[in-house]
């Protein structure tokens, strides 16, 4: 119950970014991220593999004058696995534990723009981790436990933009939950939705020609 009330909480804060927005629409923003990460606590699971998709609505922008940097609000949801084998004694033969974790991460992004090409950024936030251990037993099949646990991330990258509406670069994550935390380094690729939309262009006001001069009246003589 707790899990979903903080659920709930990101996706209102994240809804109210736009309306809460005091500068002009900023950039909207859709993409994926693949990458590994490292033993979640103290597990001893070796490295892990996955992925994330998500977006982000920039809602501020302009911070600092004279430079076009910006806050942006996002919402991610992930698959991550880990997998090794295990003993489980009395000799049996080994058996592969399986740990995976669906994360939810609702974090605030502050992007610096380098130059026009490529743009840096730190980003703090919180997850939501759904994690489930799973290991089949001979004789007695798979058995499996779940938990959820809260957490908080913190982190920073770069994106390098190929074209106005498509950007490449890099994302290393700290994800720090009750039980531990683990490092997350991700290769990402984003499109930007308002940067592929052209915008209205304004009509030029047309100047009226000016009136003709009147000749001059002719001298009576």
């Amino acid at each position: 119950m707790k899990a979903k009330l903080i659920v709930l909480c990101g996706i209102g804060m994240l809804a109210l970014f736009p309306i809460t927005s005091s500068a002009g629409v900023g950039d909207i923003s859709v993409g994926g991220m693949l990458g590994i990460a490292t033993s979640p606590g103290d597990t001893d699971m070796g490295t892990g593999y996955g992925l994330l998709v998500g977006g982000g609505y920039q809602f501020m922008e302009g911070l600092i004058a004279g430079k076009e940097d910006g806050v942006e609000g996002r919402f991610e949801i992930g698959y991550f696995t880990w997998s090794k084998d295990v003993s489980p004694g009395l000799g049996f033969p080994s058996v592969e534990l399986k740990v995976t974790d669906t994360p939810l991460y609702f974090l605030g992004r502050y992007i610096y723009p380098i130059n026009e090409e490529f743009k840096v950024y730190g980003e703090a936030g919180f997850s939501v981790n759904l994690w489930k251990a799973e290991v089949a037993i001979p004789f007695f099949g798979k058995v499996s436990s779940s938990d959820t646990e809260i957490g908080f991330a913190i982190g920073g990258g770069c994106e390098y933009y190929i074209s106005p509406t498509f950007s490449i670069g890099g994302d290393l994550r700290y994800n720090a939950f009750s039980d531990g935390s683990h490092l997350i380094l991700m290769a990402l690729a984003n499109y930007h939705i308002l940067n592929a939309i052209p915008l209205p262009q304004k009509e030029s006001v047309k100047e009226k020609p000016a009136p003709a001069a009147k000749p001059a009246p002719k001298k009576r003589r």
